[in-house]
């Protein structure tokens, strides 16, 4: 049996402003340092159909970014950054810092949570 690499696949609303700016600081990021992207990004506001082949309910993925790793394990939320960051020039080693600070998982996530809820409201979207 081959073993074949999975793309990660970063599920995000691509109508949220802040979610999309920062979709695209990490694409034009690979594509400034001429690194292979393999990484699918889906727009989960165009398109729903991708969530349904993985199992993710669309409320779901409206309240946390949800990210499908290389192994296809899939990780929610700050954990779905950091498994992101480990394939991105400068994130890599900020994610790697970041994982041995103590109490900063925590931290992250709670701050994470929060933005990722109340994103409608920072950017007039109701």
């Amino acid at each position: 049996m081959i073993n074949q690499q999975i793309n990660t696949c970063v599920f995000y609303d691509g109508a949220c402003p802040i979610c999309k700016r920062e979709i695209n600081h990490y694409k034009k990021l690979l594509k400034k340092n001429h690194l292979k992207n393999d990484i699918d990004w889906i727009d989960i506001s165009k398109s729903k159909v991708e969530l349904k082949e993985e199992g993710i309910k669309y409320e779901d993925a409206m309240k946390l970014i949800h990210i499908k790793d290389g192994s296809g394990v899939h990780q929610v939320g700050i954990d779905g950054i950091f498994t992101l960051w480990e394939q991105l020039p400068y994130y890599r080693r900020i994610s790697r810092f970041l994982k041995k600070l103590p109490f900063t998982h925590t931290f992250l996530s709670k701050a994470y949570e929060f933005v990722a809820k109340h994103r409608m409201k920072i950017t007039g979207r109701l």
